[in-house]
């Protein structure tokens, strides 16, 4: 675990950033395709970048969910409520997804 609870929280701003700029291109892609006439090639795009959209989107979540859970760890353990041992079993668990 890094001492600088700062820099995880920068990293996990970071990726979600990442992944909506990704959810914005599908977005785009999802948008331009549904202006076309409908055909073999365009509904296939268009599920294909649907899915996508679906998957980021519940990327996002899960980041946003893990970063919300470890500022409420990282203030139960400025309050004294738990160990630096937990914290730092916390994050070790949590960084490899």
């Amino acid at each position: 675990m890094d001492d600088n609870p700062k820099e995880l929280l920068i990293r996990y701003d970071s990726q979600i950033n990442d992944l909506r700029k990704q959810l914005t291109e599908v977005n785009e892609t999802i948008a331009r395709n549904q202006g076309f006439p409908p055909s073999f090639s365009v509904n296939r795009g268009l599920k294909k970048a649907k899915k996508q959209q679906e998957k980021l989107l519940q990327r996002i979540t899960q980041k946003e969910v893990a970063r919300s859970n470890y500022l409420k760890l990282l203030r139960s353990y400025q309050e004294g409520k738990i160990d630096k041992a937990a914290l730092k079993k916390w994050v070790n668990e949590n960084q490899r997804r």
